[in-house]
């Protein structure tokens, strides 16, 4: 349908040994009826920084 959006909701989980820095992942869909689609994913992997104190607990700038 023209004007129309799709929620993605992706997950990614990583390996211990996994390198960090930016990753592309292609994915196609495919419409019923319709042509396809090739759609890539991009992340930024990296290490959380968390600092802890006794009385307040900051996880620091995160971008979700």
């Amino acid at each position: 349908m023209p004007n129309h959006s799709v929620f993605f909701h992706v997950v990614y989980a990583t390996r211990k040994n996994a390198r960090y820095g930016k990753i592309r992942v292609p994915s196609d869909v495919e419409v019923k009826g319709g042509p396809s689609y090739l759609l890539e994913f991009t992340a930024n992997l990296t290490i959380p920084e968390l600092s802890m104190s006794c009385e307040n607990l900051d996880f620091g700038k995160v971008c979700v």
